[in-house]
């Protein structure tokens, strides 16, 4: 897998007086990638994964979402962007135990789709 943020080692070279507070910072640069899948997490005793119709994951994204519900204007944005998140993307309920296995079972699922 890329990692999402790549070392520009020609501007690190290029600024041998680095600005800032941090004077060994890397300069990184903003990668895009296509969203594969949202994963709901809640912890279980098993580690299994659930698909979620787009009704279920509407109301479930909805919830975990920051937004002003007495605003309009707010809440009907919010409203908008996580419908069209659940009808573009897959969402999905990985229930799990705190271990690595639950990262395994990610994975393969999200490799078979």
């Amino acid at each position: 897998m890329e990692s999402l943020c790549h070392q520009e080692a020609a501007d690190l070279q290029n600024n041998a007086a680095p600005k800032g507070p941090h004077p060994l910072r890397l300069l990184v640069r903003n990668v895009t990638a296509p969203l594969q899948a949202v994963v709901l997490l809640e912890q279980g005793s098993e580690n299994r994964i659930t698909a979620l119709r787009p009704q279920e994951a509407f109301a479930r994204l909805l919830s975990q979402c920051a937004y002003y519900q007495r605003d309009a204007v707010s809440a009907g944005r919010m409203t908008e962007l996580a419908a069209l998140l659940v009808t573009n993307v897959p969402v999905r309920q990985l229930t799990c135990r705190a271990d690595g296995d639950a990262v395994r079972t990610l994975e393969e699922e999200l490799r078979r789709n």
